[in-house]
């Protein structure tokens, strides 16, 4: 089977006067057609050095994979694996501390190690203790080799941020 895109698939099915599909065509229509997905949940805690404020870096996070589908996984890290280019949704959820009173954090997806400005999200921490949530969106297109990550920086200080727990998630369909 082969991922195809929407353009391909409709070169593919435009004249079938003659009764020209094949099973493999249909083959690769049903693989084209079942969505690029993946999951990943952040496992282990690990503080984020700031060295500069307001200058965004990955999120040290070390994370778990599942529900892959034309993805793969690192450390914070979705690499697109598919054939085609694919127009994805991206959703996340964390919670994080800082190491410092009064700071602006702020999170955002990174795209092949671009922020994606888009999807920047900006949240106060009183106290270091506090543990604040943000939700990220956006939007993207990836072709394959593409990766999205998670990244941070504070607005304030050089504070360390926590990202305690998290989970990524995006969903692509062809375009």
């Amino acid at each position: 089977m082969t991922q195809r895109s929407k353009t391909e698939l409709d070169t593919l099915f435009a004249n079938n006067s003659v009764g020209a599909i094949t099973p493999a065509m249909l083959r690769d229509f049903v693989d084209s057609a079942r969505p690029s997905t993946a999951c990943l949940h952040f496992s282990t805690s690990i503080a984020t050095t700031i060295v500069t404020p307001t200058a965004f870096v990955k999120a040290a996070n070390l994370s778990t994979a599942d529900a892959l589908v034309r993805f793969t996984a690192s450390d914070n890290r979705l690499t697109y694996a598919g054939d085609a280019t694919v127009s994805v949704q991206m959703h996340a959820a964390l919670s994080s501390i800082c190491a410092a009173n009064n700071q602006v954090l702020a999170f955002a997806f990174a795209v092949n190690g671009v922020v994606f400005e888009e999807s920047i999200c900006r949240t106060k921490i009183a106290t270091g203790a506090d543990v604040q949530a943000v939700a990220l969106f956006g939007h993207a297109a990836l072709t394959p080799g593409d990766y999205v990550e998670i990244w941070a920086t504070n607005d304030t200080s050089t504070g360390a941020i926590t990202i305690q727990h998290g989970i990524v998630m995006l969903e692509g369909y062809l375009t």
